[in-house]
């Protein structure tokens, strides 16, 4: 939550969306627009190709998190089938990134309290 509601985030994301506009994986996958069987989609989000979720530290997501080489421009169907094929949404995922995202805080915690 702290990367997705900062500045540095929205300004990147916004960058991103201006210079590719459109879904990246459609544009893989050869669809042209206006073809009767596929068409290119407008890009909505920004996705992480390596998930920054798998970070172990708040230093390592951020490096993933910002770097341009790690975004991909795409429109929320390649972006929700990414998700499914890679069970981000399965029960069990959802729990360890919940742990992981706990451990992360304690670590920021204690290294607060040995710095004050």
């Amino acid at each position: 939550a702290e990367i997705y509601n900062s500045r540095e985030w929205h300004e990147l994301r916004a960058r991103k969306l201006a210079a590719n506009p459109l879904c990246e994986i459609c544009q893989e996958e050869g669809r042209k627009r206006g073809i009767k069987y596929g068409y290119v989609r407008n890009a909505t989000l920004v996705h992480h190709i390596h998930p920054i979720e798998e970070s172990s530290s708040m230093e390592e997501m951020r490096h993933w998190a910002f770097m341009w080489s790690n975004l991909q421009s795409l429109c929320r169907e390649c972006h929700a089938r990414i998700h499914n094929q890679k069970g981000y949404h399965k029960k069990e995922n959802v729990k360890a990134r919940k742990d992981q995202a706990f451990e992360r805080w304690k670590q920021r915690q204690t290294k607060r309290i040995n710095n004050d």
